[in-house]
């Protein structure tokens, strides 16, 4: 079951304003003689209908409109005007309220006054809530009539609350008449109707959940935390049998007063709608949400004069729609009052774009600021910058960081290369286009992005001439989404080196607007702001400079009026960029050339982004990142040429034995000394990782003068150890070396010290600049470890027969902290994992997540939850593809490998120092631990390579 909500065109609520003016105005305060104010009402005919004025919605007909608000929905039968008037301290208050007289043919009563006056028209109020209009204080403010409260029922018959939208300004001369022409009036109620189009499907019972039954008399959009505010009334017995061709209808029966609580909260509304389908019974829970709306405002909840109709339809399944209708004529509308524009206008993710074109940008201090005048000749030119994939700058006058925008969030913009907005031939609107935006944008936790659906038609400039052609675009763009608006691209100015711009109006739609692009395509539609159009305010307008931009090796500005240029931070391929702009034929997203000089529109980053990029920067630091992706498959040793894997290589069949080395053919062949270069196939070049780089990595082997000795040969060690199973670590076996992490590890910590490089005869070199604590020679810093939930039970048991109770590992993350108060202080989780789900083909998981220098908040039992590891870090991965014994020749054709799948290992080019060269270390992974440690340079390893930097 889904419930699919979906809207179009314009809030039915005006109020048609029209009163006396005149150049001497009255005195304030001035009893008059005969001061009538007199309107008529929307929908009022010259004939009598039942003796009542109606209210909007009344068309007149001799034949009634079927689609017109019911009699009982319409009627006024009392009618009170509140009157204000200026008071000393220069604000409007109460002055009086007043029974309206309504007749056949109009309204009318004396305000007894001559002045300025501000109406609101009460209808149908109940004795209590006449007798609080009336009791209102002498000169209180209006606030505290539009706060009244109304508890009279929002569905008795003929007696609809119903109020003026917005204020009446009358001027009142004694002895004349003021006439305000036709007021509309506006219900307190909102109003739900059923339709059943679903054959086979009879709706048995809808139960209306968190019905408002109290309202405040003017101030909309506001939840009552009134006691009582909300109930649940049932209407049962409904038999509404579906039928498309005929569908059933439950109308002007289920009312309430406006709900706009928030996700999650206890009074949100929702309809529970039991019925029967296929001859079984079902309940479906209506919910008047926008699941795109990130804040949890529901904009499509039950909103005061609002009619929503919830139509049942069955393609394969039941599904439940819900429009919301003009109450008065029943046209479909979006809910687009001015408020609410704008708050929609608010939501969009275009709102990211900065304002203005940059105007500096310091890559060094990462600062940025804006132009705030004649753009065109004060933006900045500048090439394309790899670093701005994760670059944040900091903009001191609002205190906001911006990014350099991805050619994907561009298209908020710029429609991408495929789908041109065309100037300069004629687009009629009936070609529907597809553009994809990124799922989540701009760090949003809810998907607001994805496929949508655009239309875009141009007009020709007025008189049929000129450049260029068509120099207004109209479009509707990612219809589907929560992007979904209305764009009014238009080129100006074109060909005025100073003045030559793209002006971007864009207006936000319901995902699922019926506003069409003919609609969007009429200039009433857009107002005028120069005009002071209210509905023009509310659209959001950005100016594009053009600019031109700067072709590669030449200083003069090209196309400098009818072209702008932005830079995106998406890289085309190694000589190009993406790019946005438009220019007298056109708008398009584009590739061009890095090195030339081109203007940057940035974005917003939000604190989630800020705080992912600042995380991508710091990762990004960390020497570790030296490290290949991927083992090496293949060297020639004389030619020092290397190739890699593409993945996790464990099988025999999968890892040759000429991709293990033992550390004797790598010295034979030069390949460990310090000035050793490999490269592959397109140049790149690599080495071998010395001892201490590893230990980046890992901490090293737990020698026996750092062990705790915890008794019975049982080892407190300083490095991962996370196997505690019985059957092959029983620290009650004191014929055995038995082992666990320290206590210390989680407590008071260790301090770890890396020496770096080599020095004298590939040992390492702990004695140059030897009083270093976070250099190019040593890191040094403190570090804490935790052992997390065991994950899994491995058994490995190589004897004849297999024995289940015999070889069994726990497996289970280890946490760690590693080189506090240094550059690399950094987060680390290390677990052997299976690949593709087998237990005895592994590969080992390092991921790593770099800290502030200075963080002092960061515990290991913050590192030490899952949840710290969602997203954030690097990851390294090592396959399991075990390591030839020295004594082992590898054999090609059967596999004599040792620990194939559960071990796994890699060289460094140092040698231990108590060796005498007989020792080297390398990293090394277990179904027990993990650590840098040391073996005979006869044995046969895997490759890991660290990158030399450019």
């Amino acid at each position: 079951m889904k419930t699919r909500i979906i809207s179009t065109l314009a809030l039915m609520a005006g109020v048609l304003l029209s009163g006396c003016t005149r150049e001497d105005m009255p005195e304030g305060g001035a009893p008059g003689d005969g001061n009538r104010v007199v309107f008529t009402l929307a929908g009022i005919t010259p004939q009598q209908q039942n003796g009542r004025t109606r209210a909007a919605g009344d068309s007149g007909a001799a034949k009634p409109d079927a689609s017109a608000a019911t009699d009982a929905e319409k009627k006024v039968t009392s009618l009170l005007a509140a009157a204000y008037e200026k008071q000393p301290s220069g604000g409007m208050g109460f002055y009086r309220a007043f029974d309206v007289t309504v007749t056949d043919d109009g309204c009318s009563f004396d305000i007894a006054k001559d002045g300025r006056f501000d109406l609101y028209l009460v209808a149908n109020a109940d004795p209590t809530l006449e007798g609080a209009v009336k009791a209102l204080g002498a000169g209180s403010p209006v606030t505290d009539l539009e706060e009244l409260l109304v508890e009279q029922a929002p569905d008795a018959d003929n007696a609809f609350v119903m109020t003026t939208p917005e204020v009446l300004k009358i001027i009142s001369y004694s002895g004349e008449v003021a006439d305000c022409g036709e007021v509309s009036l506006r219900r307190l109620s909102m109003r739900i109707d059923l339709l059943n189009k679903a054959e086979g499907l009879t709706i048995t019972k809808v139960t209306f959940r968190n019905r408002a039954v109290k309202s405040r008399l003017f101030t909309p959009n506001a939840m009552l935390a009134e006691p009582g505010a909300v109930e649940d009334k049932e209407y049962p017995d409904l038999n509404l049998v579906g039928s498309f061709d005929v569908p059933a209808e439950y109308k002007s029966k289920i009312y309430g007063y406006e709900n706009l609580s928030r996700r999650g909260e206890a009074t949100v509304p929702t309809l529970d709608i039991e019925y029967t389908y296929l001859d079984q019974p079902y309940t479906h829970t209506v919910e008047f949400l926008d699941r795109n709306d990130p804040e949890g405002l529901a904009p499509l909840a039950l909103k005061r004069n609002y009619l929503y109709r919830i139509t049942v339809g069955r393609k394969v399944e039941p599904e439940f729609g819900i429009e919301v209708v003009d109450w008065t004529n029943e046209k479909s509308f979006n809910v687009d009052d001015i408020t609410f524009q704008a708050e929609m206008n608010a939501k969009l993710a275009i709102n990211h774009f900065a304002g203005a074109n940059v105007k500096t940008i310091d890559e060094a201090q990462g600062t940025v600021a804006f132009t705030t005048a004649d753009p065109n000749n004060t933006s900045a030119y500048v090439a394309w910058n790899e670093k701005w994939a994760t670059a944040v700058y900091y903009n001191e006058t609002d205190g906001t960081y911006y990014r350099v925008p991805t050619k994907d969030e561009m298209y908020l913009l710029f429609p991408d290369e495929t789908n041109h907005v065309r100037f300069d031939e004629a687009m009629d609107g009936t070609s529907e286009i597809t553009e994809t935006l990124p799922e989540k944008l701009f760090g949003s936790k809810e998907t607001n992005g994805g496929e949508g659906k655009s239309w875009f038609k141009n007009a020709a400039v007025v008189g049929g001439s000129g450049s260029p052609a068509y120099p207004i675009v109209y479009a509707i763009r990612f219809k589907g989404t929560a992007q979904c608006a209305a764009y009014r691209y238009e080129n100006k100015n074109s060909g005025d080196a100073a003045n030559g711009e793209l002006e971007i109006r864009i207006k936000a739609l319901q995902a699922n607007s019926l506003l069409t692009i003919g609609e969007v395509a009429d200039e009433t539609y857009w107002g005028n702001p120069a005009d002071g159009d209210t509905d023009a305010e509310n659209q959001l307008v950005y100016h594009i400079a053009a600019t031109g931009y700067k072709q590669p090796g030449h200083e003069d500005i090209g196309s400098q009026g009818s072209n702008s240029f932005f830079w995106t931070s998406t890289e085309a391929d190694e000589s190009k960029a993406h790019s946005a702009g438009h220019n007298v034929n056109e708008i398009l997203m584009t590739s061009y050339p890095k090195v030339a000089a081109g203007t940057l529109r940035l974005v917003k980053a939000s604190a989630e982004e800020f705080a992912a990029i600042d995380q991508q920067r710091r990762n990004a630091a960390l020497k570790v990142n030296m490290f290949t992706p991927f083992n090496v498959s293949s060297l020639n040793k004389a030619q020092k040429k290397v190739a890699f894997f593409d993945k996790l290589a464990v099988a025999f069949a999968e890892c040759p034995t000429d991709s293990y080395f033992t550390y004797t053919q790598l010295k034979d062949a030069g390949v460990t000394v310090a000035d050793a270069v490999l490269t592959d196939s397109e140049g790149n070049k690599y080495r071998l990782p010395t001892a201490g780089e590893l230990n980046l990595l890992i901490p090293r082997w737990t020698d026996v003068a750092m062990r705790d000795d915890l008794g019975n040969r049982h080892w407190g060690f300083y490095h991962p150890w996370w196997n505690d199973n019985l059957s092959t670590n029983d620290p009650s076996n004191a014929n055995a070396d038995t082992y666990v992490m320290s206590d210390k590890v989680s407590t008071t910590g260790w301090t770890e010290t890396v020496y770096l490089k080599n020095g004298v005869d590939n040992l390492p070199d702990k004695t140059t600049n030897a009083g270093e604590t976070d250099g190019d020679y040593i890191v040094s810093g403190k570090s804490w470890m935790k052992k997390g939930a065991q994950s899994e039970m491995v058994h490995y048991y190589k004897a004849e027969p297999d024995v289940e109770e015999k070889g069994n590992y726990n497996i289970a993350p280890v946490y760690g902290l590693r080189f506090q108060g240094t550059s690399q202080y950094a987060a680390y989780r290390w677990e052997t994992c299976q690949i593709g789900g087998n237990p005895l083909e592994r590969y080992f998981s390092i991921k790593i997540k770099a800290l502030k220098k200075d963080d002092t908040q960061t515990t290991i039992d913050d590192v030490a939850d899952e949840a710290f590891w969602i997203d954030g870090f690097i990851e390294f991965k090592f396959p399991a593809s075990g390591h030839y014994d020295s004594k082992v020749t590898p054999d090609t054709e059967i596999d004599n490998i040792s620990y194939r799948g559960v071990n796994g290992s890699c060289w460094a080019s140092t040698l231990l120092e108590v060796s005498g060269g007989s020792q080297a270390y390398g990293m090394h992974f277990y179904l027990h631990n993990a650590f840098l440690g040391y073996k005979v340079i006869g044995s046969g390893f895997p490759l890991r390579l660290v990158r030399i930097q450019k």
